[in-house]
């Protein structure tokens, strides 16, 4: 089967999975999509589904490049299991959840979406945007950035620090003169 036929395939199976009414079990899910094999730093390997690795910028493109990617593992070097899971997660919910506009810029955040980020800490946030950044997961990328400008909104840059354990490289007379050159953008003033 060639790439052409795969992603018809996929999208297919994706159409066919978001207009499922909710009385269809979940197991009855198309079963024709093949599924793509992806390997974490570690070496753990996932099996998604073609159009939810797809998601991914670094995997499509090794999937089109690469012949017989889809059968072998495709290493994903920089990205751990745990956070390897995590990102296929939420490129599950949103292959179910396609927003209507999807290029449209809204502050409008999902429930789907709050649901998935709710737990995560900012530590994993950190490793969630780097991961989303290797594989060029631009939905993904662009819900944690956005968590990421929820997070630290309103808050000092001390406050910012402690918030993601950012140790600070400038001495303190570097910070005040930094301070004093940029205090036209300070809110509490």
């Amino acid at each position: 089967m060639d790439i052409e036929a795969m992603e018809t395939a996929a999208a297919a199976a994706t159409a066919t999975t978001t207009t499922t009414t909710t009385t269809t079990p979940p197991a009855a899910a198309p079963a024709a999509e093949p599924g793509v094999r992806l390997q974490s730093s570690e070496g753990c390997e996932f099996v998604a589904p073609l159009s939810v690795a797809m998601m991914s910028g670094t995997v499509a493109n090794t999937i089109r490049d690469a012949e017989g990617a889809l059968h072998c593992a495709i290493p994903l070097p920089n990205v751990t299991g745990p956070v390897l899971r995590q990102v296929l997660e939420y490129c599950e919910l949103y292959v179910k959840n396609p927003p209507a506009e999807p290029d449209k810029k809204t502050d409008v955040v999902p429930e789907w979406e709050a649901a998935y980020m709710k737990d995560v800490t900012p530590t994993r946030l950190i490793d969630l945007t780097l991961a989303a950044d290797f594989m060029h997961t631009k939905a993904l990328l662009d819900a944690l950035c956005k968590q990421v400008a929820l997070k630290v909104k309103g808050k000092t840059s001390e406050e910012t620090r402690a918030l993601f354990g950012i140790v600070s490289d400038f001495t303190k007379e570097e910070e005040d003169r930094i301070r004093r050159e940029n205090d036209w953008c300070d809110a509490s003033t």
